[in-house]
């Protein structure tokens, strides 16, 4: 076959036409030229961004008749057998196919031998995390003191799977995903060498479907060329990738900014109709809210960040001037909570419809910001007990959630009688307590069939067959006694002690009794609290309403 697809055309041949990895070209290169090459080399990182072009380069500039160079010639014997594949002293292996121990033996054994004609003989190993765990112990000896003439070179796409062991003995290099723009450019060379003819917008659209690899993005461009020929139109493209048309996602996003629920749904079906995958479309809607929210934000310092051309740069600062910034982000939440959902559900379509709508309704979601300046401009309606309403002179100042109070506080508020804290809450700072003095012993209690909170007493429930040998290590070792009874003094108050009971029906049906009885009186105390709050006492005679339950809430 005379043809040779794009990414084998143009792989790259010198450091130099590397794309992307411009501090991995610059470590190799300074390596070379201060002679302090290592003898193993690890390159990680996801596919099509150069880890084996960089292999190749780096054996050809090693056994490059003119070097070690930087720059080596590509016309020495040494330089071609290696561009062609043929080379003795350069082995290329595929982990996948030889992961084996017999085949890593095998080259160990052949490594004691002098390279036939080059400088360095040198062992490639690509997808090296397909090795067996016997083939990379195998490697281990040779891998950390390898004869002087034997480089090895190790590539991965899942870093994570190769051995500490060999990680240590070698020098690692990981390849970043390649940013869009430099795809876009690196293509637009390309088609100009081919004599192609392509619009930005088409580019962007295949370096977008690429995802950091330029060797997918070569592929697809290949792919393009293949089905339009020397003329390729963005109709094109989207019908090859599989694309949704940007036309389509801002008549989505306009849609949303005019509140035209009925355009929403027609458009859904549109799409549907023609085949797209839904999850894509609010993949599709996510990055372009992005953009979107990148240009309204700074629309000329921070435009570099948006890989788009110039005209669709425009349209989106057009579509941006009809919506507020706090409405793209609400927006933006709603499609990544739907793209989670539409990955477990029978009926994506139904979710995409229900979240564009919610999308396009989202400036009627109370604001609690702007709700506190408009209660600031009127005066709140109070009612006194002679049913006559009278102005309040309270403000509302902000908003600010109830946060559950740590150790110290509830310590603090329990002993002075200022506010009670949760069962839950006490407990866990009497254990607390006990563990910053015998983490042990917190183990042990914590390790109880039930551990509760009555009145100023902890209760630790054990069951019959093992709560004589708690009660003697409660009890009877090592101060063990005085330290917990110190721990419930410390959040419960003088007088404060423990005890341990037997895990039984009827005690747990009284301490639920109990319990039920506190949680009433608390909460009953707690509505009380709150409606003393000048701020609540307003928005409860604003809306005419009433506290039948509040919850405690920590700060973000």
């Amino acid at each position: 076959m005379s043809y040779l697809v794009l990414a084998r055309k143009y792989r790259p041949v010198e450091f130099e036409d590397l794309v992307g990895q411009d501090s991995i070209v610059k470590t190799l290169q300074n390596a070379i030229k201060e002679d302090r090459l290592s003898h193993a080399y690890l390159f990680s990182g996801t596919r099509g961004v150069g880890k084996t072009s960089t292999a190749r380069i780096l054996a050809r500039a090693l056994n490059c008749a003119e070097g070690p160079t930087i720059s080596p010639c590509n016309k020495c014997p040494s330089c071609n057998d290696i561009l062609k594949g043929n080379s003795l002293d350069m082995i290329e292996i595929d982990g996948a196919s030889n992961r084996r121990v017999e085949e890593t033996q095998q080259i160990i054994e052949n490594i004691r031998y002098a390279p036939a004609r080059d400088r360095y003989k040198i062992y490639i190993i690509d997808e090296v995390h397909m090795l067996s765990n016997h083939a990379f112990n195998a490697l281990l000896k040779t891998l950390e003191e390898p004869p002087p003439h034997v480089v090895f070179i190790m590539a991965t796409t899942e870093y994570h799977k190769i051995p500490q062991t060999i990680r240590s003995r070698t020098q690692h290099f990981h390849f970043v995903n390649v940013a869009q723009s430099i795809i876009i450019s690196n293509l637009k060379k390309i088609c100009k060498e081919e004599n192609i003819q392509i619009s930005d917008r088409s580019l962007s659209l295949i370096a977008r479907e690429a995802a950091g690899s330029v060797r997918d993005g070569q592929s697809l461009l290949d792919q393009v060329i293949a089905f339009s020929g020397s003329e390729i139109s963005d109709r094109d493209v989207e019908t090859v990738l599989g694309a949704v048309s940007s036309e389509i996602l801002d008549k989505i996003i306009e849609a949303i900014s005019s509140k035209d629920t009925s355009k929403l749904i027609s458009l859904v079906g549109e799409v549907f109709d023609l085949g797209y995958d839904l999850i894509l479309i609010i993949r599709y809607l996510i990055q372009r809210l992005r953009n979107l929210l990148i240009l309204k934000v700074d629309s000329k310092d921070l435009k570099e960040l948006v890989p788009l051309g110039s005209d669709e740069i425009e349209k989106l600062l057009e579509i941006g001037k009809k919506f507020e910034l706090n409405q793209i982000l609400l927006i933006f939440d709603l499609l990544v909570a739907a793209e989670n959902q539409m990955k477990y559900s029978i009926y994506p379509r139904f979710i995409l419809e229900t979240t564009l709508i919610k999308s396009a309704t989202s400036d009627t979601i109370l604001d609690v910001d702007a709700f506190v300046e408009e209660m600031n401009k009127r005066p709140p309606n109070r009612t006194n007990n002679s049913g006559n309403s009278s102005h309040a002179e309270t403000r509302i100042k902000s908003i600010t959630p109830y946060k559950v109070m740590d150790e110290e506080e509830t310590k603090e508020y329990t002993n002075t009688g200022k506010k009670t804290s949760s069962a839950d809450e006490l407990k866990n700072a009497i254990l607390a307590a006990v563990a910053k003095e015998r983490k042990s012993l917190e183990s042990v209690i914590r390790a109880s069939d039930r551990v509760s909170i009555e009145g100023d007493v902890l209760v630790i429930y054990r069951s019959h067959k093992s709560i004589k040998s708690l009660r003697d290590l409660l009890l009877k070792q090592n101060n063990n006694k005085k330290l917990i009874e110190r721990a419930c003094q410390s959040v419960l108050g003088e007088g404060a002690s423990f005890r341990i009971d037997e895990y039984l029906p009827e005690n747990l049906e009284r301490e639920a009794k109990k319990s039920k009885d506190s949680t009433e009186a608390k909460k009953k105390q707690g509505i009380e609290e709150l409606m003393n709050e000048p701020t609540v006492r307003n928005l409860v005679d604003t809306f005419q309403g009433e506290i039948v339950d509040y919850e405690k809430k920590p700060r973000d």
